[in-house]
């Protein structure tokens, strides 16, 4: 499994990262099959379930598994993996702001044992390489 956070109003590095894994994973057909991608919100005011599904619809090639909840929920998952998300304020009101957040992919094995962690800037040869190693 991939875990990553991130958040559906993210203009790069959020959806960038998720199609590098979505397209690491449709390269390699015996790796797509087994392996899936969760995507932690952290912004759970904005995304709700619906919203998760229509949002991970765009990136084909995964099984990409949705994940959001209550913030108290989601502040739990992130200090379970030692990431970290802020709300940064805009201009115009309560519903413009922004997230700023870990950038971390965690590759976990078949065992629940996190293995691998990745950077938003690691290669896709680098994704697909540790993905293929983990399903052996």
């Amino acid at each position: 499994m991939a875990l990553l956070f991130g958040f559906t109003h993210c203009t790069d590095t959020c959806p960038d990262t998720l199609a590098r894994l979505s397209h690491a994973l449709q390269r390699d057909h015996a790796t797509a099959k087994t392996a899936e991608i969760a995507f932690v919100t952290v912004d759970p005011l904005r995304d709700r379930p619906a919203v998760m599904r229509k949002w991970i619809r765009q990136f084909s090639g995964a099984k990409i598994v949705g994940l959001t909840g209550s913030q108290a929920q989601i502040d739990r998952v992130e200090h379970l993996y030692h990431v970290w998300s802020k709300k940064i304020p805009g201009k115009r009101g309560s519903d413009d702001y922004d997230e700023e957040h870990s950038a971390f992919t965690f590759l976990i094995d078949r065992s629940g044992d996190e293995r691998v962690v990745h950077s938003d800037d690691d290669s896709l040869r680098d994704f697909a390489a540790d993905l293929r190693t983990l399903l052996q």
